[in-house]
């Protein structure tokens, strides 16, 4: 198995939208520590020209607090979740997908016919990737904080004294990108095409995100926001939003009360198992069933 999984890393590691996707990903944690130092500097100049107060003293404080370690480990925790996760859906389902297409599949299995053995070293390759990212996020998002507080005047904080809960913040980011890489599997082996694995992937995210958007300004009602709480979105939010209480960044506390509302942890945990499992039967399942010889 060992031996698999080495085959399908070396495989992925090599492939070029890897370098680019990092690249997006490097930019975007960039952007996401650097936006509000444009934010908070433009506040006065559009006050001066009569626009009135742009941002009152609140909000300069809650945008300097998302940038200023500790609670900047928040900030990065919550963009290995979001962007992160999203650049490895894309990732994940051409990684899958392309092996029908380029028609490696077959050659794979030919000398290995044991499918669930090939579904999961592609799995625990794009795991091994996940906790790669994480990894790279500390200090990436260490050097970022570090450099938009000292942009904004901040006192200098190592954001090292909260080692145990970095550490749990970052198990926890992990953890929570499994379920979506066992949604990419499966869109990928479904759609048998690197093109058709990303457009079902993207389009099941984007869905989430769209009833989240009407869950949070309770569009639907109290029911809605119930029934919203058994996607698989808002079950990894319910582990990422422990994070930011960690961090003293909850999102009701930095946006206001927007309302947002996530399963209980036990909840949580176990819609996330059933979620994983689910998907990875059916990756299997249509895996089983095709004729890889034809």
């Amino acid at each position: 198995m060992i031996s698999a999984v080495a085959a399908q890393w070396l495989v992925l590691r090599r492939r070029p939208m890897l370098k680019v996707l990092l690249a997006v990903y490097v930019l975007l944690m960039a952007l996401q520590f650097f936006a509000p130092i444009g934010l908070v500097r433009l506040a006065p100049q559009l006050e001066s020209l009569g626009a009135g107060n742009a941002l009152n003293d609140a909000t300069i404080a809650a945008l300097q607090q998302t940038v200023q370690l500790p609670s900047a480990w928040a900030t990065i925790f919550g963009q290995v979740n979001g962007i992160g996760g999203l650049l490895l859906l894309i990732l994940a389902a051409s990684f899958v997908g392309s092996d029908y297409q380029w028609g490696l599949s077959r050659g794979l299995l030919a000398r290995d016919p044991r499918r669930g053995r090939y579904l999961l070293a592609k799995l625990l390759a794009l795991v091994l990737l996940a906790g790669a990212l994480v990894l790279l996020s500390l200090p990436l998002g260490m050097l970022c904080a570090w450099s938009a507080s000292a942009a904004l005047g901040l006192p200098f904080q190592s954001g090292l004294a909260v080692w145990p809960d970095v550490l749990r913040g970052a198990l926890i980011a992990w953890l929570g990108l499994w379920p979506y890489l066992a949604l990419a599997t499966m869109c990928g082996t479904l759609g048998r095409s690197a093109a058709t694995g990303i457009a079902a992937t993207l389009g099941y995210w984007l869905l989430e995100i769209g009833l989240g958007f009407i869950s949070v300004f309770q569009m639907l009602g109290a029911l809605g926001q119930f029934l919203y709480t058994f996607s698989l979105a808002q079950s990894v939010g319910a582990w990422t939003e422990e994070t930011r209480r960690a961090f003293n960044l909850e999102l009701g506390q930095t946006f206001g009360q927007v309302g947002v509302v996530f399963p209980d942890l036990l909840r949580a945990t176990l819609q996330l198992l059933l979620y994983t499992v689910i998907f990875l039967l059916l990756a299997w399942w249509s895996l089983r069933r095709r004729d890889l010889r034809a």
